[in-house]
């Protein structure tokens, strides 16, 4: 009666292959063998009483063991950052970043929730309440300070990048001493030139959206923009169709780095991502190409 009870569950296979049942990853044919002979010789004994809740606690901690997570939270930027990243009224998460993460999801199984959240929204909720399993983009010199003793284990290098100023074309010969004023997102720290605005030298203006930089570049009212190249070359060809209007300033302070994936939780994850990142490098290298992302050039 016992074993036929075990067999009718859904999470019991035959395999062809090695002619055995299984509860999840654990042999039952062995099992049933010894049932079925434990019957006829000591069903009326409790050592055969004793064995058989042993065995089935076996089968039912394999079965536990090996049901692995397979579902996941994401907690991403609420910025119009394409091609990096980019979100439609606040629900919809699409550009690089997400294709990426899709596929690694896809070669794994796994399924992505992304949670899109203002930037110091999403580090508070990251760091101090753990509400996600990852984060991305991320990268250790990002709230060090709020990060400190979380252990936050961080992936390999996703995609390189450049945050730096983007200025009228016919400025671009100049330099740091007639730099005085620098627009950035709200949120977003600039820094390169947190010693030059704490000393008064640079003033800051802080904006809500990256249009809205540029168009004060090309106004005049501010010298230069604060802002991943790759998002401001894109904006400035599709969407203000004015590509030549405003160029990066290699001359001028600037980050070249990495944006990581990151986690508190899911440290093995981060792992397979790793070798996810050398497996399909290919693969990566041609999604990079297609949304024209990580190209370092100055």
């Amino acid at each position: 009666m016992i074993v036929s009870v075990i067999l009718r569950k859904e999470s019991c296979r035959f395999s062809t292959k090695d002619t055995y049942w299984h509860w999840g990853q654990t042999p039952l044919l062995p099992l049933i063998f010894f049932l079925n002979k434990g019957v006829e010789v000591m069903k009326k004994s409790h050592l055969f009483t004793t064995i058989l809740s042993v065995c089935l606690s076996i089968v039912f901690f394999n079965h536990a063991v090996f049901a692995q997570k397979s579902n996941f939270t994401i907690g991403v930027e609420a910025q119009k950052y394409y091609p990096q990243f980019d979100n439609e009224n606040g629900d919809v998460y699409f550009g690089f970043a997400r294709d990426l993460l899709e596929m690694f999801a896809k070669e794994k199984g796994y399924q992505f929730a992304y949670k899109i959240r203002p930037v110091k929204r999403l580090f508070h909720e990251f760091v101090e309440k753990q509400a996600y399993d990852f984060k991305y983009p991320d990268n250790p010199v990002w709230q060090s300070g709020m990060k400190k003793g979380k252990n936050v284990v961080y992936s390999d290098s996703v995609v390189k990048y450049i945050d730096g100023v983007m200025v009228l074309t016919e400025n671009l010969s100049k330099d740091l001493t007639t730099f005085k004023s620098l627009g950035t997102v709200r949120g977003f720290t600039p820094y390169p030139f947190l010693d030059l605005i704490e000393k008064k030298k640079v003033k800051l203006n802080e904006n809500n959206n990256f249009l809205s930089l540029l168009k004060m570049v090309m106004a005049k009212r501010i010298d230069g923009a604060y802002i991943n190249v790759s998002v401001a070359r894109h904006n400035l060809k599709e969407i203000l169709k004015k590509s030549d209007a405003i160029v990066f300033n290699p001359k001028l302070p600037h980050i070249k780095d990495s944006y990581y994936l990151s986690s508190i939780k899911q440290p093995t994850v981060i792992a397979e991502f790793n070798e996810f990142l050398v497996n399909k490098k290919a693969q990566i290298d041609q999604l990079k190409e297609k949304y024209n992302v990580g190209i370092l050039d100055e």
